[in-house]
């Protein structure tokens, strides 16, 4: 992922001792009445992910590190996703899509929230006034 290549490059240049991944991150809200096929459907529809390269992840917390969901305040991706689906595809059950980005900031040192609050204070995970930031903690 090159845009995790170059956030990870940055920090190392500006020696803030962090690893960080990022995944794509789809909240799929669904009406009421659903099928068990649903998923299969959104899967194979190629829409959300490309199943050659990118696979579903169940998310597990680990030690030493900080996950940060941010989503875009005006999700234009996740609105054009749930039109493709719902008009081209024709699944009905969709509610709402909503897109984001997970980042996994993972500390390399002994001082977990001064290093983590550093990494954050550079902005580079997103942009303050068009994105919101949830930390997602046990």
């Amino acid at each position: 992922d090159n845009e995790a290549i170059s956030v990870q490059n940055t920090l190392d240049h500006l020696q803030i001792p962090v690893t960080v991944s990022r995944q794509n991150y789809w909240q799929i809200i669904l009406n009421s009445n659903t099928s068990h096929d649903l998923e299969n459907s959104l899967i194979k529809s190629g829409e959300l992910f490309n199943s050659n390269k990118e696979h579903l992840v169940k998310f597990q917390i680990q030690p030493k590190t900080a996950y940060y969901l941010v989503c875009p305040k005006e999700d234009l991706l996740g609105r054009q996703k749930k039109e493709i689906l719902m008009h081209h595809f024709e699944i009905s059950n969709l509610q709402d899509i909503q897109s984001g980005v997970l980042w996994k900031v993972t500390v390399d040192d002994d001082n977990f929230d001064k290093t983590r609050s550093k990494a954050l204070k550079t902005n580079i995970f997103f942009n303050p006034f068009s994105h919101d930031r949830y930390e997602i903690q046990k």
